[in-house]
């Protein structure tokens, strides 16, 4: 896990404790699930003690909002978008999808758990769409109702199709954690796999003119 530039030797060290408990809380999470899962499992997977993690984070559900933005990473993708508008969609929406397949790499069955937890817990819930989901669909939103200004894009209903895009990732990580078999060979090979979402979602099923010739 990448951690954030901190120039304070103190707080590197802090941030760096806080990010390997972390880890140690999100393999814990992904095998047991969250409501499952004890602090002193967490301890042992992180090799601390347990009340080492009280130093640090003042409860389990402290651990699990810091997950949820750590699997948003809200702040890496606001740079993303607006760095994405030097370029065109197609291209910006290619390498933006496999950066974050990298980001998200082996966290598909994390992701199960989690969305499961969201759906049955109103606490978590709360946490995700605040912190997690209206965050980084606004930057999306944003970043689209910039392009449209500019003439990039036709006049759309930017909500609806921003989700459109949100669930169909979402949609694809449950496809693996669930086992399929064809989502998972395709996520097996990144390029194969963002060149095939890309030209899906800027092509559609409509053939084209230049294949119809």
């Amino acid at each position: 896990m990448p951690l954030p530039k901190i120039h304070d030797r103190r707080e590197r060290r802090i941030a760096r404790r806080r990010a390997d408990i972390l880890e140690a809380a999100m393999k814990v999470f992904a095998e047991k699930g969250i409501r499952q899962a004890t602090t002193k499992e967490i301890a042992e997977a992180a090799d601390i003690a347990e009340g080492t993690i009280y130093n640090y984070f003042a409860n389990k559900e402290e651990l699990v909002a810091e997950m949820l933005m750590y699997i948003g990473d809200v702040e890496s993708r606001i740079l993303d978008y607006v760095e994405g508008l030097k370029v065109d969609l197609r291209t910006f929406f290619h390498d933006y999808m496999l950066k974050r397949y990298r980001a998200l790499e082996g966290n598909h069955r994390l992701i199960a758990v989690v969305f499961s937890e969201v759906l049955n817990t109103p606490e978590l819930r709360d946490i995700y769409m605040q912190r997690t989901f209206m965050p980084g669909t606004k930057i999306m939103e944003d970043h689209l109702r910039t392009r449209i200004e500019r003439g990039e894009l036709p006049p759309m209903d930017v909500p609806t199709i921003t989700r459109l895009l949100i669930g169909t990732i979402l949609g694809l990580h449950l496809l693996i954690a669930t086992g399929d078999e064809v989502t998972t060979e395709l996520w097996a090979d990144p390029q194969k796999f963002t060149d095939v979402l890309t030209d899906f979602l800027f092509n559609g099923l409509t053939p084209r003119s230049d294949a119809a010739e």
